[in-house]
């Protein structure tokens, strides 16, 4: 089951004989979805990093097919012009193809750097997750662990009152009362 700060915040406990401090109890809750809300809000903070991150990266991709678009123009007016005026045209495509190769060079640069950019700050945004998740886990494993203590101390506790309380009954009961043979303890809630 999967708790949220609130509902740690506002657990509560049967009080028992001899129990653990309530104030403790309530203080370490608090402290515990405290963590929680700030774990929560980072992993919340990474994911909005990585979605804007993402929406660079369309960006780019966008402008991308816009320059091989606007290329494909290009090189169709170029073809265009050689067909109207053959030794012109030459001249023309041939500074055309070189401009336009040094423009698809700088954007193929520009867009790897980018790429690689993107890669590294997503790399790191993931080893991040990753890395408030194994935090989180063993936030979430302390937690029941500590719980699981408390538990089994409590449970020792009661043990211990019960045993308590049936060593009293025993020395309650008289000797006269033993010797009646017949008579048995009453039964109490506790059994």
């Amino acid at each position: 089951m999967k708790l949220s700060p609130l509902e740690i915040k506002k657990q509560e406990f049967k009080t028992k004989m001899r129990g653990y401090d309530p104030q403790e109890v309530r203080a370490f809750l608090e402290m515990v979805s405290r963590d929680m809300e700030d774990t929560e809000r980072e992993i919340r903070e990474l994911y909005e990093k990585m979605e804007e991150m993402q929406k660079l990266l369309d960006h780019y991709k966008e402008m991308e097919e816009t320059i091989k678009s606007a290329m494909m123009t290009a090189q169709k007016a170029a073809e265009d012009m050689k067909e109207n005026a053959q030794r012109e045209a030459e001249l023309i495509v041939e500074k055309a193809r070189v401009q336009a190769q040094e423009i698809l060079n700088e954007a193929h640069n520009q867009h790897r750097e980018i790429l690689e950019s993107l890669e590294e700050t997503k790399r790191r945004l993931e080893n991040d997750i990753s890395v408030l998740e194994r935090k989180r886990r063993a936030i979430l494993e302390d937690l029941y662990n500590t719980l699981n203590l408390h538990l089994s101390l409590v449970k020792e506790e009661f043990e211990k009152s019960k045993e308590y309380l049936r060593e009293k009954e025993e020395q309650d009961v008289g000797p006269e009362e033993e010797d009646t043979g017949g008579s048995e303890l009453p039964e109490t809630g506790d059994q």
